[in-house]
């Protein structure tokens, strides 16, 4: 009686959960199957209901949870990867900074050739940075005014920083190229002195900003929604 009784219960739960008619019988021996080794005697045996569609959705979260964690991952390789190339560039920019105003080139084509990819290095240390800004959660969702508050002073060095290289590279190319001067002589004309420890002091700046900027984007609350749906709630909670 208790059996039939509880294939009862779960053909109702069953048609409340799925929508359609469930046949008792088939319930029921769901149940006994379930209470199989129960200790037996008076109270001891436990019935479990197992409703309908529930285990469906464990299996579902399971499955969400599994993609989450496997974006996560997907997302933290792809941070690496950029990362690593942003620091090759931002050394490479360091030694040609350290190198190649100080050497007397017997050729003209050298310092220019340093001077076309360091900005080659800035320009595709400056892309990747704002590939790594858009694969964060902030962006996907549009709140770019937090992101941009959050990494602002990047915003600034950085175009800063290609100016003043391409005003520097420009009076080395016009000495270098048009009046023919050697490396060693440059240094007495004054703008183009000036210029140059004018870079030196704001590459510092760009070294130690997009360094901390890259560090600041290896964060896992960009890459998560959970950390900014709890904000935004409380910053609606009245």
């Amino acid at each position: 009686r208790a059996s039939a009784h509880c294939g009862r219960v779960c053909a109702s739960d069953c048609r409340r959960a799925t929508g359609r008619r469930c046949n008792a019988s088939v319930a029921g021996r769901a149940v006994r199957s379930g209470v199989e080794g129960a200790p037996a005697g008076g109270g001891g045996a436990r019935v479990v209901v197992v409703r309908g569609g529930r285990v469906g959705g464990w299996r579902r979260a399971s499955s969400g949870m599994d993609g989450e964690a496997d974006g996560a991952r997907a997302a933290r390789t792809g941070y690496l990867v950029k990362a690593g190339f942003i620091f090759v560039f931002t050394m490479y920019d360091l030694v040609a900074n350290a190198w190649g105003d100080h050497n007397d080139h017997k050729e003209e084509g050298g310092p220019l050739g340093i001077m076309g990819a360091q900005a080659g290095g800035i320009i595709f240390n400056t892309l990747t940075l704002f590939l790594m800004l858009f694969g964060t959660y902030l962006f996907q969702v549009g709140l770019i005014g937090e992101l941009a508050q959050r990494f602002k002073h990047v915003m600034y060095i950085v175009p800063t920083y290609f100016l003043v290289v391409g005003a520097q590279a420009a009076i080395k190319v016009v000495l270098i190229a048009v009046e023919k001067r050697p490396m060693a002589s440059l240094w007495d004309d004054d703008v183009f002195y000036a210029l140059t420890v004018l870079k030196y002091l704001t590459a510092l700046l760009y070294y130690v900003i997009i360094i901390r900027t890259t560090i600041g984007l290896g964060a896992p609350e960009l890459y998560t929604k959970g950390t900014w749906v709890t904000r935004y709630q409380a910053s609606n909670v009245v």
